[in-house]
């Protein structure tokens, strides 16, 4: 979590109790670790196909 997100939930933390602005805060948190996730994939996913053409036209003298 970034460190604004931390200081955020420090005072629910140290109450010990679950608010609806806790949860609220959490869930906004989950769902942008998903959509970054969902971003890495993605470029990760681009790269191994660059890779793979990269590969299949080492060495053939094939224009990539």
């Amino acid at each position: 979590m970034p460190s604004r997100t931390i200081r955020e939930v420090l005072p629910f933390a140290d109450s010990g109790e679950v608010s609806p602005e806790l949860l609220e805060l959490l869930a906004a948190e989950h769902d942008r670790l998903d959509r970054q996730m969902t971003d890495l994939r993605d470029v990760r996913d681009r790269l191994h196909d660059c890779i793979t053409e990269a590969r299949s036209h080492h060495g053939t003298g094939s224009p990539s």
